[in-house]
């Protein structure tokens, strides 16, 4: 049955073109040390699961759950420090939760798991844009505590788009501003300039 499992685990790592060095070395389990290889081989597979997607799938759904919910700032940072492995009651929760998005900006894009969405794949406060449920990006932006990368850019039909670009392109949308209460939007582009906030177009 162990020896099943490693090639099971094998088979999975040849998949993902990865080196068979653990594999080999676990193909006898005669001594604790070469037993201990099979723990080497599950322990690369779970790194190797633990990807980028994964990141974005779990902070998107947990989004998706608290922005629309009576406490949707509360509830995504609570969200967000339990994945950090944080205490809700952090004092320096704002300090955590901004490392956290500036230091995995571009891992945290949203794909077309939600009905509603702008872009298939979009960077997560993109998507609470998107879905009118801003709450908690109005309230970091609001916030002297919070220290989040506002001029982080996705690529966008080949030019910077920042967070205002995206604001900018559903306010001058004819279509899409319909759907959206448009005052806010704009106090929300405004309170963004002064925390700093530049378009695309403005960063070097």
């Amino acid at each position: 049955m162990v020896k099943l499992l490693i090639g099971l685990l094998c088979l999975l790592l040849s998949k993902m073109a990865l080196s068979k060095a653990a594999c080999v070395a676990g193909e006898s389990l005669n001594t604790p040390k070469e037993i201990s290889s099979l723990s080497k081989v599950v322990r690369r597979v779970g790194n190797e699961l633990n990807t980028d997607d994964s990141l974005a799938e779990k902070i998107c759904g947990a989004g998706y759950i608290e922005w629309p919910s009576t406490d949707s700032i509360g509830g995504f940072e609570k969200a967000i420090l339990e994945h950090i492995g944080k205490p809700a009651n952090d004092p320096n929760k704002e300090k955590h939760i901004s490392k956290f998005f500036n230091d995995n900006n571009s891992k945290l894009i949203c794909n077309d798991d939600h009905d509603i969405y702008i872009r298939e794949n979009e960077h997560i406060l993109k998507r609470s844009l998107a879905l009118g449920e801003w709450d908690f990006l109005g309230y970091a932006a609001n916030s002297s505590k919070y220290e989040l990368d506002w001029n982080f850019y996705e690529i966008v039909d080949g030019k910077k788009e920042t967070i205002l670009d995206y604001l900018d392109m559903i306010i001058g949308d004819e279509e899409l501003a319909s759907e959206y209460d448009i005052p806010e939007l704009n106090t929300l582009v405004r309170v963004l300039e002064e925390s700093g906030a530049k378009r695309g177009s403005q960063l070097p």
